[in-house]
C-alpha cells in the first residue's frame, strides 16, 4: 500500500463507517440476487434510432435512480435483462419517457417491453399481461438519452432538473405558511382527542 500523494498513487480518503456499512450492504444484496435461484429475464424491444437508458431498481418499494444499476439499451436491437430478487419478482424499472414524465415500469419474468419514438419523448408499450406502469414522482431525476426529435426541436431530458434543484418559494412565503397551518392542525388534534 503507498502511503502519501503521487500522481501514480492519489491518496485514499477513507470513507465513514455508515457509507462503508451500506456500501457493504449494497454488494452483499447484489451479490445474492446475482446467484439467487430466483430471478426474472425481461426483454427491452428498442425501435428507436438512439441508446435508451434503463434503470434496475435493488428496491422496488421506492424506486430511484441513486438505488438502481443503469443499463443501456442499444437502438433497434433487442436487450435482456436479468434481474435476481428476494422481495419482488417482478424487475422494477425507471425510464425517463419525456421532458416531464419518467415512468416506473413493473416486469414480471419472461416478459418484453417495447420503446418507440414519440414527438418529445418515448411512448412504451407491450403485449405482455402482468406489466404495471406508473408515473414517477420525480422526473428530473431520472437520466436518459435524447431522442433525434426532441433534438430537433432543441428539446432535452436536461431541461427538467431534480425536484431538489428546483427553485424554491421564498423563505417567507414558505415560512407564512407553515406558521398559518401549524395553528389548524393544533386545533384539529385538540378536537380529536
Amino acid at each position: 500500500c503507498h502511503q502519501g500523494s503521487s500522481r501514480l498513487w492519489p491518496a485514499r480518503h477513507p470513507l465513514s463507517r455508515d457509507r462503508r456499512r451500506c456500501l457493504t450492504m449494497q454488494w452483499i444484496r447484489d451479490a445474492v440476487s446475482a446467484i439467487s435461484p430466483w430471478s426474472s429475464q425481461i426483454l427491452i424491444d428498442n425501435q428507436t434510432s438512439t441508446a435508451v437508458q434503463l434503470w434496475l431498481c435493488r428496491n422496488a418499494a421506492e424506486p430511484s435512480v441513486h438505488d438502481a444499476v443503469g443499463h443501456t439499451a442499444p437502438s433497434n436491437s433487442t436487450y435482456a435483462i436479468h434481474s435476481g430478487w428476494l422481495n419482488e419478482p417482478r424487475a422494477t424499472i425507471l425510464i425517463r419517457t419525456g421532458i416531464n414524465t419518467a415512468k416506473v415500469v413493473r416486469m414480471p419474468h419472461a416478459t418484453r417491453l417495447i420503446v418507440k419514438l414519440q414527438p418529445h419523448g418515448l411512448e412504451l408499450e407491450t403485449e405482455d399481461e402482468g406489466i404495471a406502469f406508473e408515473d414517477f414522482r420525480d422526473p428530473g431525476d431520472v437520466p436518459g438519452h435524447d431522442t433525434v426529435p426532441m433534438v430537433l426541436r432543441h428539446e432535452s431530458f436536461q431541461h427538467r432538473p431534480p425536484a431538489a434543484e428546483m427553485p424554491r418559494e421564498s423563505v417567507a412565503r414558505e415560512a407564512a405558511r407553515d406558521n398559518h397551518e401549524a395553528p389548524r392542525d393544533a386545533l384539529e388534534a385538540a378536537s380529536a382527542s
